[in-house]
């Protein structure tokens, strides 16, 4: 019970720093940078901040069997490379709303995929769990203000990508974290999304980095806490906790979000969006329920 507690603990810690992509990197877009643009640097500063900081306190966690470097390659285009790109070319063809919406059922995808693959049963509290925060994510988002609006298949197919890609980033971090820590797993994974970033969105095009100092900054918070910082603690309390688990808990990472454009963009929340954040507070307790009546069951 003491590790499960603990993997929730982390879990939910990565979903908070993870919720402050949206207000970092607003901060970034304000300086009238692309998006695209910033997805790219984005990925270089995280990695660059990871790898010096490994191989400065423990470079040993570098080492890594060379059969494996196929994996993280593959771990690094689609985990990372998918992920960081396809959300934002999904909002050119789809409201903001319906995409993050779209991204939001990467838990389903988790759960079939970590039943069929990973052998994590199925069962009614996770089905509970999943519909409260997926529901509690449509009402934070506010995707009803997209009503009306044509919804273009394109959008939707790179929203299902991104979404994907997250699923495809929490089952193989579960994989390698058999092998690997969360330090090694993160650093190589960012490595080869980096360099597939780069390749994908043309280097010629976004080798010259046009920030001013405060823009830079705002850069490096977005990758030091929201990436390599929120990403790492998921990947340590994906050691204590099933895949599925994790990943309906870390949909507290949209109520994160929500709350701090309230207070940092006077973005004011409606009551429907207020209903919506409990419901996904309300997921992350029921996710938890059946560890807590195994804690009773073995006190008695």
């Amino acid at each position: 019970m003491k590790n499960t507690t603990k993997g929730y603990g982390l879990v939910l810690s990565g979903a908070v720093l993870c919720g402050t992509i949206g207000v970092f990197g607003k901060k970034v877009m304000d300086l009238e940078v692309d998006p695209l643009e910033m997805v790219a640097w984005r990925a270089l500063f995280s990695f660059v901040l990871l790898a010096v900081a490994v191989l400065l306190f423990k470079r040993s966690l570098l080492r890594v069997r060379l059969a494996d470097l196929p994996f993280f390659a593959l771990f690094g285009l689609v985990g990372i490379g998918v992920n960081f790109v396809c959300f934002f070319y999904a909002v050119e063809f789809v409201p903001v709303a319906v995409a993050t919406v779209l991204l939001y059922t990467y838990p389903f995808m988790v759960v079939l995929l970590a039943s069929a693959l990973l052998g994590e049963r199925f069962t009614l509290l996770k089905g509970a769990a999943l519909a409260l925060s997926f529901a509690g994510c449509i009402l934070v988002v506010n995707v009803f203000r997209a009503g009306g609006e044509p919804v273009d298949w394109r959008g939707i197919l790179f929203g299902l990508a991104n979404a994907a890609g997250v699923a495809v980033f929490t089952l193989m971090s579960k994989k390698a974290e058999k092998r690997y820590g969360p330090w090694t797993v993160m650093t190589y994974s960012l490595g080869f999304g980096t360099a597939a970033l780069f390749i994908i969105l043309r280097p010629t095009d976004i080798l010259v980095l046009r920030l001013p100092i405060s823009g830079v900054l705002w850069l490096v918070a977005l990758a030091a806490f929201s990436t390599v910082a929120g990403y790492v603690l998921f990947l340590f309390g994906l050691r204590y906790l099933q895949a599925s688990k994790a990943s309906v808990v870390a949909t507290f990472e949209v109520v994160v979000a929500a709350v701090l454009a309230y207070f940092m963009f006077e973005q004011k929340m409606h009551p429907l969006q207020i209903l919506g954040a409990a419901l996904v507070v309300l997921a992350v307790i029921v996710i938890q329920k059946r560890e807590r009546q195994h804690a009773d069951i073995a006190e008695h």
